[in-house]
């Protein structure tokens, strides 16, 4: 079933062949038609060109697939861009390189959309759905659920900010209408484009049950190739959108939100670090959450929570892992939400 939408998706991978090659095959297995692929491999060397040559010979799919490549690394903004101006359809989903879809997730979505715009007032920018993670070895650890819908921006003014890798489909004017994924920004690029649709009033919705798979990093691999430009490109996010936190808080609340956004995402490479043995590292990075934030109290919980992290990831079983998670969190949970 059509519901008379298109949908184009687009791919972006660096370094991540067979991760990709996943990502791809859960495309090509849904039940939902789909226009056109686009793989954008920014920078990196790899097969993926002969395989998509192999796949167009090979596979049952009747659409159109397409591979671009950037001659050197450019970011992921500047990457998505790119193969969205590839693409010609109503709407368009963005899959990373090392998440996959089931093979429902975009019908749900569309049906959903469909649903939604029957008798609406508004159109429907975007829908998304919900996330199962899991650890690198496939064990599941919970389900992140969607915490926005509706006024994008009277969503996140009631509770805060919460995207979900992978599970993205957006209509070509909503798109445009934003100018796209920030290509300037090295960090929080999602949570930029989710802002800078709910400065537009974009209308969202979602679906109920987990079709996106993606998975937590590997703390022995690094989370981004300088930790400095991670840590540089949050600053930049905050800095660009104080003003537009300030409109919908107020100046004492956004400043408090934006100082446990900082902690909360700056947090996970305390984590990382303690992980790899890199205590002097780990310091460094928590005096760089004091220099920013003046929550005292919620600096040293977040220090105590990627000091448990690492220590739990490595000495205990995935499995009880997830078992404890989704005792202490049934619901799922994901930084960002909104606390006074």
């Amino acid at each position: 079933m059509s519901f008379g939408i298109s949908v184009s998706v687009v791919i972006t991978t660096y370094n991540r062949e067979s991760e990709a090659k996943r990502a791809i095959q859960s495309c090509l297995h849904q039940t939902y038609l789909i226009r056109e692929i686009i793989v954008v491999e920014d920078g990196s060397n790899s097969h993926l060109m002969e395989y998509l040559e192999y796949v167009n010979r090979h596979s049952s799919f009747n659409g159109q697939i397409l591979y671009l490549r950037n001659s050197i690394n450019k970011g992921l903004g500047f990457s998505r861009n790119l193969g969205f101006r590839s693409t010609t359809s109503d709407y368009v989903a963005f899959l990373d390189d090392d998440d996959f879809w089931k093979e429902y997730h975009l019908e749900s979505l569309v049906s959903r959309i469909a649903e939604v715009s029957k008798g609406a007032t508004v159109s429907v920018g975007a829908a998304y759905a919900p996330a199962e993670i899991r650890f690198a070895d496939d064990t599941f650890y919970f389900v992140s659920y969607p915490l926005n819908t509706g006024d994008l921006q009277l969503s996140i003014k009631n509770h805060g900010i919460r995207t979900i890798s992978s599970s993205l489909l957006i209509s070509r004017n909503a798109f445009e209408s934003t100018g796209g994924f920030d290509e300037t920004l090295k960090s929080s690029i999602d949570h930029d484009f989710w802002l800078a649709l709910s400065s537009k009033r974009c209308f969202v919705c979602c679906t109920s049950a987990p079709s996106v798979i993606t998975y937590l990093p590997d703390f022995r691999k690094t989370m981004m190739s300088n930790k400095s430009d991670r840590i540089n490109g949050v600053l930049e996010f905050l800095t660009k959108w104080k003003k537009y936190f300030e409109e919908l808080w107020g100046p004492k609340e956004a400043r408090a939100f934006m100082e446990k956004y900082y902690a909360d995402v700056v947090g996970r490479l305390i984590a990382k670090d303690i992980y790899n043995a890199d205590f002097r590292g780990a310091r460094e990075t928590f005096r760089d959450i004091q220099t920013y934030s003046g929550k005292r109290l919620y600096n040293y919980r977040v220090f105590l929570k990627s000091l448990s992290k690492a220590f739990i990831y490595r000495l205990i079983p995935k499995r009880l892992i997830s078992l404890i998670r989704n005792i202490i969190h049934p619901s799922g949970n994901e930084i960002c939400a909104r606390t006074k």
